[in-house]
C-alpha cells in the first residue's frame, strides 16, 4: 500500500512539474513578444484539491485588476451580506400633514435592480403597480404635497475615487445612489451621415425629455469602426454632450449613465400616478435638498410597504456574468450601511479590507478604492486573488459564487478589462477532474486586446 501512495505521489509530482515547464515556456514567449515589451504580468495557479502552487510569476506585484476585482466583491459579500440579503425600498406617507397636503416618500436603500429589465417583479410598471396598489389600500387619492425621493443614505457621492472622467457618463460608469432606477441608465439613438465625417443626428431619448439636455459632436466614421462614442456628463448635473465616432448604415442605441436617477424615477412615478387619476405634486429629489430650507427632507413619514430586491445569490448572477459595476459599488455601500456606519466609499472599503486582514491578507496586497474595479487606482495582487478563491471554495455558499462565474473558452473565470490592462481569475477544470485556482493580470501591454486575450488563453490552455 505504501508503494502505490509513493507512486502515486511520484506520478502527481511528475504531471505538476512538467506543467510548471510547460507554463514557464509559455509564460517566457510572453515575455519576449512585442506586445509585453513594457508589460508587467501576475500570475498565480494553485492546484485546488491540494493547495500545491503549479506556477507563479509576481505573485507579491500590486497590479490593476480591472473586473477581476468583482470576485473580491463577491465573496466578500456572500461573507458580510449573506446569500438572502435582498435591498429594502421604503414606500412611505406624510404622518405629520394634513391629509389635502398628502407627500409620497420613496426611502431607498440601495437596491441596484428597482426598474431592472432582468426580473418581472423589479420592472418599473410593476414597481409603479405595486405603489399604486398600496395608495389606494391606504385611501390615498391625492398626493397634493407631492414626492419626495429620499436618495442619500448612501452619501452625496454617487461616484467612487478614481473614477475617470470618460467613464462615469457612460452606462457603465454610473454612480450608485441610495435610490437607483433602471441600473441607472438612460438610452440615446443615434443615425449615423451615409459618409465619413458627416454629423449624426439623435433621433430620440429614453426617457425622451434628456434629448434637451444633449449636446451632439459624435461623427460618421469608416465602416466596420462599430460605436465609439463617449459621453461626458457629471452627477447631479442633466447637461451633457456626446462625441466620438460611429459606423456609417443603421441607427445604434448609446446607454448613457443618469446624472440623478431619482428624479428620473419620480418624473416617471408622477406621470403613472396622474394616469391613475392621482393628483401629483412637486417631485423633490433629497439630494437635491442638502442646502433647501423646505421641510420636505425632515417629514416624519408612517410606513405603507417595503419593495424588495431579489436576493444577494440572483444579483451576484448578473454581477458577474454581465459585470454590471454599479451591483459592485450597491453591495459594498452596503456592508458599511448594515454596519451602521456612514456609508461611503471610504467606509465601505474600510470594511473590506479589514475583513480580509483579519484572514491573513495584508491591506497594502487589497489596496483598492470601489467594489466593480473600474478605478485605474485599485491595486491588487494576483496572490491575493487566489488567496480569496481558496478561502471561498471551503464556504457553504461556494457551489453559488462558482455558478456565477462567467464560462469562457472551457473555463470558469472573471474577466477584466480596461485600457492596458486584461485580466482573468477564477477555477479551471483540467484533465482527471483536477481544479486549478488562477489569478492571471497583465498592465500595460501594447496593442489589440483581442489578441492579448487569446495569448493569456495559451498559457492558461495548459491547465486543461
Amino acid at each position: 500500500m505504501r508503494f502505490v501512495f509513493g507512486l502515486l505521489f511520484c506520478i502527481f509530482n511528475l504531471v505538476v512539474f512538467g506543467q510548471h515547464d510547460v507554463l514557464q515556456r509559455a509564460v517566457s514567449k510572453m515575455e519576449v513578444d512585442s506586445q509585453f515589451r513594457h508589460a508587467s504580468i501576475g500570475l498565480v495557479i494553485k492546484e485546488a484539491q491540494t493547495g500545491k502552487i503549479i506556477f507563479s510569476k509576481n505573485p507579491d506585484l500590486g497590479l490593476i485588476p480591472a473586473s477581476s476585482l468583482k470576485v473580491v466583491t463577491s465573496a466578500t459579500s456572500f461573507e458580510l451580506l449573506e446569500s438572502s440579503f435582498r435591498f429594502p425600498t421604503i414606500i412611505s406617507i406624510a404622518a405629520d400633514l394634513n391629509e389635502e397636503d398628502n407627500v409620497l416618500i420613496i426611502d431607498g436603500r440601495g437596491d441596484p435592480t428597482l426598474g431592472s429589465e432582468r426580473w418581472d417583479t423589479t420592472r418599473a410598471e410593476n414597481i409603479f403597480n405595486k405603489i399604486w396598489i398600496t395608495l389606494k389600500k391606504n385611501k390615498v387619492s391625492s398626493l397634493k404635497g407631492g414626492l419626495v425621493l429620499k436618495d442619500i443614505n448612501f452619501g452625496y457621492q454617487p461616484t467612487p475615487p478614481g473614477w475617470v472622467w470618460e467613464d462615469i457618463g457612460n452606462y457603465y460608469g454610473a454612480g450608485c445612489w441610495s435610490l437607483n432606477w433602471k441600473e441607472n441608465m438612460y438610452e440615446i439613438d443615434l443615425e449615423p451621415g451615409r459618409n465619413e465625417e458627416d454629423g449624426t443626428k439623435i433621433i430620440g431619448t429614453r426617457p425622451s425629455w434628456m434629448n434637451d439636455y444633449l449636446i451632439n459632436f459624435v461623427k460618421t466614421g469608416k465602416p466596420g469602426i462599430g460605436d465609439k462614442s463617449i459621453v461626458y456628463s457629471a452627477p447631479y448635473q442633466q447637461q451633457a454632450f456626446i462625441t466620438g465616432k460611429i459606423a456609417p448604415g443603421k441607427m445604434i442605441t448609446v446607454k448613457a449613465a443618469m446624472p440623478s436617477p431619482a428624479l428620473f424615477m419620480g418624473k416617471e412615478l408622477k406621470t403613472f400616478l396622474e394616469s391613475k387619476g392621482i393628483q401629483v405634486g412637486e417631485v423633490l429629489v433629497s439630494s437635491a435638498l442638502l442646502h433647501d430650507k423646505r421641510p420636505y427632507a425632515e417629514l416624519k413619514d408612517k410606513v405603507l410597504d417595503t419593495l424588495w430586491s431579489p436576493p444577494f445569490t440572483s444579483m451576484n448572477h448578473w454581477f458577474m456574468n454581465k459585470s454590471i459595476n454599479l451591483y459592485g459599488e450597491a453591495f459594498i455601500k452596503s456592508m458599511a450601511f448594515l454596519k451602521g456606519k456612514e456609508a461611503t466609499n471610504e467606509q465601505a472599503v474600510n470594511i473590506i479590507k479589514a475583513f480580509w486582514n483579519q484572514k491573513g491578507i495584508l491591506p497594502d496586497a487589497l489596496n483598492i478604492s470601489d467594489g466593480s474595479g473600474l478605478s485605474p487606482a485599485n491595486r491588487v495582487t494576483a496572490d491575493v486573488l487566489v488567496k480569496i478563491l481558496e478561502y471561498a471554495q471551503k464556504r457553504n455558499w461556494y457551489n453559488s459564487f462558482y455558478e456565477a462565474l462567467p464560462e469562457m473558452n472551457g473555463m470558469k473565470l472573471k474577466s477584466g478589462y480596461m485600457n492596458g490592462v486584461r485580466s482573468y481569475t477564477g477555477i479551471i477544470t483540467g484533465k482527471g477532474g483536477r481544479s486549478y485556482l488562477v489569478a492571471f493580470i497583465v498592465n500595460n501591454f501594447y496593442g489589440s486586446a483581442t489578441t492579448v486575450r487569446e495569448k493569456m488563453w495559451r498559457v492558461l490552455d495548459v491547465l486543461k
